[in-house]
């Protein structure tokens, strides 16, 4: 969603976090700006959604970014303040994805913890590059845990664990991120 002001005036609060374009330059510049970040979006070849809890405008410059997590083939679009550090990113990527630190199914006899990563591209080595219309990586990997403790730990799941089946697992990780899913 966008949000297009038609003047100076600050938009509602509610409305603060979208993405919002300005008419005063002239309704030219809002359409180029419209087609550009639908082209930005189509060139991921996943769904992109607003990020479900992004922070609140505080009136500072503001960037767009797109987290992407090819696991779960979809991206959200989150506005954050220019000048933000890599460190930073990952506690704002966090909360407004409200990302669960663990899940438990079937009455906590099987579970999830979760921790994240972020990354730039292919090489998890390459500094966050926070730019407006960057696309940042998000990596989840996975410790399973039944009634006794740890079963396994992996970034991504090749091969069933003992005790815990493939419906196991698909009902943990839909119940952890289903709001992050488009519908």
């Amino acid at each position: 969603m966008f949000v297009v002001l038609l003047d100076d005036t600050d938009p509602p609060l509610v409305l603060s976090p979208r993405r919002y374009l300005v008419a005063r330059d002239g309704w030219a510049k809002v359409a180029n700006e419209l087609v550009g970040t639908w082209q930005r979006d189509q060139r991921l070849d996943m769904p992109v959604l607003p990020a479900p809890y992004p922070q609140a405008s505080t009136g500072l410059p503001m960037i767009v970014i797109h987290v992407r997590n090819r696991a779960l083939k979809v991206a959200h679009v989150l506005p954050v303040l220019a000048g933000t550090t890599g460190a930073e990113l990952l506690g704002l990527v966090r909360s407004a994805l409200a990302l669960p630190q663990e899940e438990k199914e079937f009455d906590g006899r099987v579970g999830m913890r979760f921790a994240y990563e972020l990354h730039n591209g292919d090489d998890p080595q390459s500094p966050l590059r926070i730019t407006d219309g960057a696309v940042i990586d998000l990596e989840v990997c996975t410790e399973w845990f039944d009634g006794e403790g740890p079963v396994a730990s992996r970034t991504y799941r090749t091969q069933p664990n003992a005790g815990i089946t493939p419906k196991m697992a698909e009902a943990a990780l839909n119940s952890a991120f289903r709001h992050l899913l488009p519908h």
